[in-house]
């Protein structure tokens, strides 16, 4: 077990090997997926075992891409349609003055 403010990098990771690919793993479509340790403030105890419920294989890699690929166009749409609305309000609004 070791504090996360330890380990300096993945070689020095309980972590390694077992539970995490190590570094930033790419899914299809060549986007990074986080390691754990992006998210540790360095006070956490870190020992084995800890994430291997974290399935890294290439088909739930797939999963996490095609969900985050999802979110993204989720929010662009969003965002799209706040914009188209934003404009809207302000050509009405210049057609009323």
């Amino acid at each position: 077990m070791k504090k996360a403010s330890e380990i300096e990098d993945c070689d020095d990771c309980p972590l390694y090997k077992n539970d995490c690919p190590g570094g930033w793993v790419g899914g299809p479509g060549g986007t990074p997926i986080e390691p754990p340790c992006c998210s540790w403030d360095g006070d956490e105890e870190i020992y084995e075992g800890m994430y291997a419920e974290i399935d890294y294989s290439p088909q739930k890699l797939k999963w996490m891409q095609e969900d985050f690929e999802r979110r993204e166009a989720e929010k662009k749409k969003a965002d799209k349609r706040a914009e188209n609305e934003t404009t809207y309000r302000e050509e009405l609004q210049w057609i009323s003055t």
